[in-house]
């Protein structure tokens, strides 16, 4: 099958399902009809009957959301990135309708390993790999000081990497290299395993551009 057609088929079966492809009025819409518990039972995040609400973890703050209007309260701080960052919204709004998560093996894959990944790989790499680099090449505390910002912990890798966690059992890994005389710098972003079942290639974009846009807010990015 030639690129155009295998572009053509993914996006049949994952246009309508992504972060910028449906405003955020229809998930909203979607989410009013869906049964709360089979959420959380999915998911396997708590739901609170009586209150009418969930309890998720996202880039290290605790949240809770209201069911059915989606009213999004940070539990441990008064930074409420859902308020105003509607791509964080729509997020959690596919995290929570079509999201399946698996426990995690520990490994994980490039980009190009996930599902059409070959596909979209230069749009995932100009929008976040190389912004990645082009943000923190240089300035490794300042991407220690981001990543620890959001929950995020130092691992062996690189001269500095760092993994956060997405929602509950899924993590991203941001590795750079400085480079030398005979290497460029370089920055790779590798994914635990178990992302297939919650989201497509397509979102994963999206989701590292929402993260490099909070460590961003942060001020510690260029």
């Amino acid at each position: 099958m030639n690129k155009t057609m295998e572009k053509i088929n993914y996006l049949n079966q994952y246009g309508g399902n992504n972060l910028t492809e449906k405003p955020l009025e229809y998930y909203l819409e979607v989410f009013e009809k869906t049964d709360p518990h089979k959420i959380s039972s999915r998911l396997g995040i708590p739901y609170d009957s009586l209150r009418k609400e969930f309890t998720f973890a996202f880039l290290g703050q605790t949240y809770t959301a209201r069911y059915p209007d989606l009213q999004i309260i940070p539990v441990d701080s008064e930074d409420n990135l859902f308020a105003r960052n509607p791509k964080a919204r729509i997020l959690l709004l596919r995290y929570l309708l079509y999201s399946t998560v698996y426990f995690p093996d520990g490994e994980f894959k490039s980009y190009r390993e996930f599902p059409s990944g070959e596909l979209y790989y230069n749009v995932f790499r100009g929008r976040c790999i190389q912004r990645l680099l082009r943000s923190y090449s240089g300035r490794i505390p300042d991407f220690k000081e981001a990543a620890g910002k959001l929950g995020g912990i130092l691992i062996p890798g690189g001269d500095a990497a760092v993994e956060l966690e997405l929602f509950d059992n899924l993590y991203i890994r941001f590795l750079l290299w400085e480079g030398d005389e005979e290497f460029p710098a370089s920055s790779q972003i590798l994914f635990s395993s178990n992302f297939p079942a919650a989201f497509s290639a397509y979102d994963l974009t999206e989701i590292v551009e929402i993260i490099l846009g909070v460590m961003k807010e942060k001020g510690v990015q260029k």
